[in-house]
């Protein structure tokens, strides 16, 4: 159980993470409907680590096509701590 609680932490987390990117760049017509399922999925207590799993992966790549130079940008801005 302690595993599924850190997937779920880690979807969580890329949710606000996509949220915030949001604020300063455009989002496309799926972030929405991205951050909507992983909130669907971070609550469900039956879905399977695969599937919190492949969330994440969804979540963080919405991320990387809206903000590409998020993952490679070593700044410590905002709260990016989260």
């Amino acid at each position: 159980m302690e595993h599924n609680l850190s997937n779920r932490d880690e979807l969580l987390g890329c949710i606000i993470g996509l949220s915030r990117v949001c604020s300063m760049h455009q989002k496309s017509d799926r972030t929405d409907l991205l951050i909507l399922q992983g909130l669907i999925d971070s609550s469900d207590m039956n879905l399977s680590d695969g599937t919190i799993q492949n969330t994440t992966f969804l979540i963080k790549s919405e991320k990387s096509k809206i903000a590409p130079m998020c993952e490679t940008c070593a700044a410590r801005w905002g709260k990016t701590w989260i």
